[in-house]
């Protein structure tokens, strides 16, 4: 199974350190919310958030690292809240936690609980329905290409595609088609392969039914709110 992990960690820790501010300093209305929540085939769903503010001085971002007794929060459905977990690096402030036995439908809930100031509850995402993948072939031909199909996947809105190969035989790449369509054509031209590769390799086709959410109104820098079905197929392509 891929191991699943926030994109934006991976970007941002890449790049360097990030500036950061604890919640104290600043108030709800000066903060955007994000949330990314992820359900597997092995019913697990991993949702991860933060706070982010501006910092007009740097023209960029800063992350918000709680303090003082806030705290962050996530449920299912009418399920316990479940405290969020803090995980940093290098400024980066991310909050995680992870539910089980999740069949997709449910309705995520995420709440900001301040000890002092203005909390904020309201954010949610319902996260898309279980989603079934299939491939034209199990193997394919490189110069012919393969369509990747789904089905199911109830309340997604957009497919992202995540192409690798294990064993380093082509550059990695990724894409995002509409939900409704149903499959996605991937041609030759979409394979670059490396210099010196092998002429039989492994394709990692991991295929996600994304829907959106909304963020607390009281976030007055908005927020940006999904929630991901995956599954991942195990192929074979031959030169």
């Amino acid at each position: 199974m891929m191991k699943r992990a926030s994109v934006l960690s991976f970007v941002l820790l890449a790049v360097g350190a990030c500036d950061s501010v604890p919640s104290t300093d600043v108030t709800t209305a000066e903060m955007g919310m994000w949330v990314f929540a992820e359900v597997g085939a092995d019913g697990q769903a991993d949702v991860t958030t933060g706070l982010t503010t501006d910092n007009p001085a740097l023209l960029e971002v800063t992350y918000v690292n709680l303090e003082a007794g806030d705290t962050l929060s996530a449920r299912l459905g009418d399920g316990a809240p479940q405290m969020m977990s803090e995980w940093t690096a290098l400024g980066l402030y991310q909050y995680k936690t992870r539910f089980t036995a999740v069949a997709g439908g449910e309705t995520l809930h995420v709440a900001f609980d301040r000890a002092a100031g203005q909390s904020a509850g309201g954010t949610q995402v319902t996260l898309p329905g279980a989603v079934a993948v299939t491939a034209s072939a199990p193997s394919f031909a490189w110069a012919e290409g393969v369509t990747v199909s789904w089905t199911g996947g109830a309340g997604a809105t957009s497919t992202q595609l995540a192409v690798n190969s294990p064993d380093g035989c082509f550059d990695s790449f990724s894409r995002k088609v509409d939900f409704a369509a149903g499959q996605a054509r991937l041609a030759a031209t979409d394979f670059m392969i490396r210099a010196g590769a092998q002429t039989t390799c492994a394709v990692n086709v991991t295929v996600g039914a994304v829907a959106t959410g909304t963020a607390d109104a009281a976030f007055g820098r908005g927020g940006n709110v999904t929630a991901r079905q995956t599954r991942t197929l195990a192929l074979t392509m031959t030169r």
